[in-house]
């Protein structure tokens, strides 16, 4: 997994997987604490009922593969998550596609 993310750290646009397309416009939470992930999740719902799906990662490498799998018109992404940082999984999404990337580092 970690060479399949470190390929698109280092790849190009060409390298990307295939994307999906959905009706609406996703969204993306890469959290790997269930409660804040949950918090998000049910602020984003709420705020833009139409933006579905709303996708969940709980590791940097997953939040990788899903953006780019299906192309979320917004990811928000913590700093540090297990696997891979919130920051290389940014950089990886940006390097291959340029998508809007939220890091948010949680004070709780």
């Amino acid at each position: 997994m970690l060479a399949l993310v470190d390929k698109y750290l280092r790849g190009r646009p060409e390298d990307a997987p295939e994307q999906r397309e959905f009706s609406g416009n996703a969204h993306l939470i890469a959290e790997d604490n269930i409660a804040q992930r949950r918090y998000v999740r049910e602020l984003l719902e709420r705020e833009f009922p139409s933006h579905t799906p709303v996708l969940e990662a709980g590791d940097g490498e997953t939040t990788v593969e899903l953006a780019l799998e299906h192309m979320p018109e917004l990811c928000v992404l913590d700093i540090q998550m297990p696997k891979l940082s919130g920051v290389k999984a940014a950089r990886a999404i940006w390097r291959i596609r340029h998508l809007s990337v939220v890091r948010c580092p949680w004070f709780s």
